[in-house]
């Protein structure tokens, strides 16, 4: 046994002794093929979960992608006198509905962030559809800007845990 300097690990110097592959004398410590043994075995639990993981964002973003299409035949459709929706988009686990909004209702939304976002949180937690698709991981994000000029308005993003959602 040698003892390296500055380390606790003692190590057995195996240059002489045979592989256990039988193929000539072996390049690792006990330490080290332990540790081989180790990382091997932590890639075969992670990588399960890893696969399961894509697979659920998979699943979620065509669910998403089925919905955001459902949802956008017809449009642009009035909302009403203020409000024009223009459909909606899918960016990974996030639905985005784009909407459009005359002026003088962009300058009052401007004025009122907060009123904006407890109104739109309040449509939102309630719809049972919505709250369906954040119990699965999804965002709902409403994308306002100004009617014919498209300036950003606002934008207000949902999630599970907004609507207390477990």
């Amino acid at each position: 046994m040698q003892r390296l300097p500055g380390l606790w690990l003692e190590y057995k110097n195996r240059s002489d002794e045979p592989s256990p592959l039988g193929q000539g004398p072996s390049r690792f410590t006990d330490m080290e093929t332990y540790m081989l043994r180790f990382t091997a075995l932590a890639f075969c639990f992670a990588l399960p979960a890893a696969h399961a993981a894509s697979l659920q964002d998979f699943e979620l973003n065509k669910l998403l992608t089925q919905v955001a299409t459902q949802s956008s035949v017809g449009t642009p459709r009035a909302i009403n006198e203020d409000i024009l929706d223009q459909g909606y988009t899918v960016e990974g686990n996030v639905l985005i509905n784009h909407l459009s909004v005359q002026p003088a209702h962009a300058a009052q939304m401007r004025g009122n962030p907060d009123s904006v976002r407890n109104q739109l949180g309040a449509s939102v937690c309630q719809n049972d559809g919505f709250r369906k698709l954040m119990a699965r991981g999804a965002v709902l994000r409403y994308q306002f800007s100004e009617y014919k000029t498209n300036k950003h308005i606002a934008a207000e993003s949902f999630n599970k845990a907004d609507c207390g959602i477990k």
